[in-house]
């Protein structure tokens, strides 16, 4: 079914709930004759009939239980913030009362949550290792001393694991893998060009789509006003964009934000390029983090990254065969090395073969990624500093018309309405033929940026007096 109305949720629900009541007489019985047996009585085989002694004397806990089954949000609905499953739909919340108690109540990783699911499974335990003999096999097997000991070995194995994994990761902090020194010396220069510019300025942050797309130098020609191109790379993800971009700023700027459409649905899982560049280049981050964070960061290192970086460390890395190089950034932080005469046939082919972005979906309201650009607005705006919003330069696609990514991008305008943030143009605006791009997605030539610059200036002008 396409869409979902009451009637096809409850018919599915309740499919649901047989499957699991006959699933469970196949997970509990002995045998496959006596789950025949039982099976067979459950659906009226051998007639149907009640037992007087257990519906007279439990029929209210019946009740009780059967409507908390039915009624009491299931694990997929309680952390469906953070996408429990594959391909799970995102779940519209309206500005209700209700719909903002249920928001606030559902699992969260926070400390309060891990407390909470910590004495839950401490009072679990406790129940099963002091329960009476029962029947059921795995209330047994753990209450058995040979099987105690089996378990302490498997924890302490698991245990020497994690200790030796641990190990690894430390080793190889700080280790500069090839990877990582692009992105790790383009800081370097847009922080140097950020500390030397003493006047109030307008600083360009996102991914590469506003390195490759803006034209700083083409803005601080035509409006005087000091310019920095802080564009990076969208791969290090939301968290990490933002907060470097912190260090750039001073009371009286002005912050451009044409973050890239992933950004605003990011789950906040580490990428693999923030986890190298964090490894190699700034470990500092790392430490700052809180300790889930920090455990999450390091439960999602690869195995053949730790393996990478140990290399590294005692070895001088190979030259990493990289089309991008530093020395092509300008003194405005833009990209010089994208001119569309400079583009080779691998260019030009990789460009014909893109295709619209997954990012772009259905309507959002809420996610990893919005919470971070609010709290990014709110800390400019403490500090003095303002903050526009544009639309990120990407190829144009016929599909981008349907009525689910028009409510998308219409979610990303009002979300900065909501907060008050000026949105420069339409999506539409800023979409372009594939003639004026250059190797990604994201990624202007030389032609495709001057003529997104001008646009951008002609919008921008009334915020820079």
């Amino acid at each position: 079914m396409e869409k979902s109305n009451w009637w096809s949720s409850t018919l599915s629900c309740f499919i649901t709930f047989l499957a699991v009541v006959f699933g469970w007489v196949l997970f509990r019985a002995d045998n496959l004759d006596s789950a025949s047996v039982i099976l067979q009585t459950m659906v009226g085989v051998n007639g149907i009939s009640l037992s007087a002694s257990v519906v007279e004397s439990q029929k209210k806990l019946l009740i009780i239980l059967l409507l908390f089954i039915w009624l009491i949000p299931n694990s997929q609905q309680w952390m469906e913030q953070y996408k429990p499953a594959l391909n799970l739909p995102l779940v519209k919340t309206s500005s209700s009362w209700r719909s903002q108690l249920w928001k606030k109540s559902q699992w969260q990783p926070n400390q309060s949550f891990g407390v909470i699911l910590a004495v839950v499974l401490f009072i679990v335990i406790k129940i099963i290792l002091t329960a009476p003999d029962s029947e059921f096999l795995y209330f047994n097997f753990l209450k058995n001393m040979a099987y105690l000991i089996y378990f302490k070995s498997i924890f302490c194995g698991l245990l020497i694991s994690c200790l030796i994994f641990l190990f690894a990761v430390f080793l190889q902090i700080g280790a500069p893998t090839g990877s990582s020194r692009w992105t790790n010396e383009i800081y370097n220069i847009k922080s140097n060009i950020a500390n030397s510019i003493e006047t109030p300025k307008l600083v360009i942050v996102s991914g590469s789509n506003g390195l490759f797309g803006i034209s700083c130098s083409q803005i601080n020609k035509e409006t005087f006003v000091s310019c920095l191109n802080g564009g990076t790379y969208a791969g290090l993800g939301i968290d990490y964009i933002l907060t470097r971009a912190r260090s750039w700023l001073k009371p009286g700027d002005l912050v451009l934000l044409p973050l890239e459409y992933e950004h605003y649905t990011d789950d906040g899982k580490p990428t693999a390029a923030l986890i190298d560049y964090l490894l190699a280049r700034d470990p500092k981050y790392l430490l700052s983090l809180n300790l889930i964070n920090q455990f999450r960061f390091i439960s999602g290192i690869p195995w053949k990254r730790v393996e990478e970086g140990i290399v590294v460390k005692f070895k001088t890395p190979q030259p990493w065969n990289d089309s991008y190089h530093s020395e092509t950034i300008n003194k405005y932080g833009d990209e010089t090395a994208n001119r569309k005469a400079d583009m080779t046939k691998r260019h030009i082919k990789k460009i014909a073969k893109t295709n619209p972005l997954n990012q772009i979906g259905e309507s959002i309201t809420s996610s990893h990624g919005i919470s971070t650009i609010i709290k990014f607005i709110n800390w400019c705006k403490n500090h003095n500093i303002k903050v526009i919003a544009t639309w990120p330069n990407t190829i144009w696609f016929d599909v981008y018309q349907e009525p689910r990514h028009q409510e998308f991008f219409k979610s990303i305008e009002d979300f900065y309405q909501r907060l008050g943030v000026p949105i420069l143009g339409k999506p539409e605006d800023f979409m372009y033929d594939k003639s004026m791009f250059y190797d990604t997605i994201y990624h202007l030539n030389d032609l495709g940026k001057n003529h997104k610059t001008k646009q951008l200036i002609d919008l921008i002008k009334p915020y820079l007096l």
